[in-house]
């Protein structure tokens, strides 16, 4: 077994999300932008002979594998709610597929790890809706900062202001760092509701936060206001949290 490359890792950052599973796409895709991000990928990522391994660090304190084969990645396909497979445009990559089997394989055998209200949405697969938070603490063994994430009547970031500005700045000092921003149910039409974006960069002299749309294949570029009125929650590490 080996572990997965650089470009393959690189290459995560245009995987592009096909399932309801926007906080698993936008969550990798932002470990692949800081050094120590990219280490975890490396060390819980591995090429078998006829698939991957996928090790989650933190499972109720536990660290626990998850063996993939080439062939139950073949059988994971995008399907309507009539079981009619629907075709996609942009190739799945193979690696976020194998993630996605592993999170069905984990959450058959503990499914508590998807939140209640997760639970009500109509999906097809297990691994569909869940927190970034609740991912990326499974996947790295290390609890991430979190803005607002777990609030039901906040919809945005106003009320944390001053905190959500300080994080993004020190976003734009550090520069390595690996953060979600989620919304909510009151979005503007640029963005989707209930929606997880990868935040790519902050640039605190032009007031501006990047974000990439995974879904959608989109960067989107908005000024810390427009950021903290329709943002919900932000999630993730600076680098040294990941050490």
């Amino acid at each position: 077994m080996k572990p997965i490359s650089l470009k393959q890792i690189l290459e995560l950052r245009n995987a592009p999300q096909h399932f309801h599973d926007c906080y698993l796409v936008s969550s990798i895709n932002a470990l692949t932008r800081c050094k120590n991000g990219q280490k975890i990928l490396k060390q819980n990522i591995g090429i078998t002979d006829n698939g991957y391994r996928i090790r989650f660090n933190n499972v109720f304190g536990k660290q626990e594998d998850y063996f993939v084969t080439e062939e139950e990645c073949k059988l994971l396909t995008l399907c309507d709610n009539f079981a009619n497979e629907i075709p996609i445009e942009q190739q799945h990559n193979p690696i976020i597929k194998a993630i996605e089997v592993a999170m069905n394989k984990l959450l058959r055998r503990h499914p508590t790890k998807k939140p209640l209200i997760s639970r009500f949405a109509k999906c097809n697969e297990k691994f569909e809706y869940n927190k970034p938070s609740n991912f990326l603490e499974m996947f790295t063994g290390r609890k991430p900062i979190e803005l607002n994430e777990g609030t039901l009547m906040q919809m945005t970031l106003k009320k944390d202001r001053e905190k959500a500005i300080k994080l993004l700045d020190k976003m734009d000092s550090e520069k390595d760092f690996c953060f979600v921003a989620g919304t909510g149910i009151n979005s503007s039409s640029e963005l989707t509701n209930t929606h997880c974006y990868t935040i790519t960069s902050v640039d605190k002299n032009y007031n501006n936060v990047n974000m990439k749309d995974n879904r959608l294949q989109k960067n989107i570029r908005q000024s810390y206001g427009q950021f903290i009125n329709e943002i919900k929650y932000i999630v993730g590490y600076f680098n040294d949290l990941l050490a």
